[in-house]
């Protein structure tokens, strides 16, 4: 995702010869100096070693480097909710493995004479918790 961005914020600051320019010598930025500065500006540093120099280019690196914020956001937002769901799933198994060796012994273990004890009602809320986690991160 973010490397499709960075590819995309590049083709845009290579339309123009004078659109990046070197801070300290005025020099227009050669295609792996519009790379560089393309890296940092999507993905916020502000380093500040290119800077835009046309009216277009200015417009361009806030708005890449408000893209780069988003995409970084949501990312990191995806990735923490992906880890909670392994998190969950472990433990749910854990839960599971505690309960006995096989289905049999669960069943067994579960089977009070005349209905089953509640500690399968737990055991029924984790898994329905999971399945709902793994429809919306799959």
């Amino acid at each position: 995702m973010g490397g499709a961005a960075w590819a995309g914020w590049w083709l845009v600051f290579s339309a123009d010869v004078a659109s990046v320019l070197a801070s300290r010598t005025a020099v227009p930025a050669d295609g792996w100096d519009r790379v560089y500065f393309t890296g940092y500006t999507v993905f916020p540093l502000g380093i500040g070693d290119y800077v835009p120099d046309t009216a277009w280019a200015q417009v361009a690196t806030a708005v890449a480097s408000l893209s780069g914020l988003f995409l970084v956001t949501l990312s990191l937002t995806y990735l923490v909710q992906v880890v909670q769901a392994v998190v969950h799933k472990r433990v749910l198994a854990q839960q599971i493995h505690c309960l006995g060796r096989d289905a049999f012994g669960i069943i067994a273990a579960g089977w009070t004479g005349s209905g089953f004890s509640s500690m399968f009602n737990g055991l029924l809320r984790g898994i329905l918790a999971l399945q709902g986690r793994e429809e919306s991160h799959p």
